[in-house]
């Protein structure tokens, strides 16, 4: 299933998480969301896009890991 949502055409981060969203099984799944600097500017849309956080790209590998412990609880 979510292989096929990346092949897409069209296909941007939101989309894949209202596609993945679609089914209970992934009602609960934590999502990261990489974004571009310019589209951080614009995190209302993220923000309501329910994902768990999301990260401003380019990031560090260190980032990266302090962020996903935090949204795996």
């Amino acid at each position: 299933m979510l292989e096929s949502a990346f092949h897409r055409p069209k296909r941007n981060g939101i989309n894949l998480r209202r596609h993945l969203r679609t089914n209970s099984d992934n009602r609960f799944l934590p999502i990261l969301m990489p974004i571009s600097k310019h589209f951080e500017e614009r995190c209302n849309v993220v923000k309501t896009a329910e994902v768990s956080a999301w990260i401003a790209k380019p990031f560090k590998p260190t980032q990266l890991v302090r962020i996903v412990p935090m949204i795996l609880g």
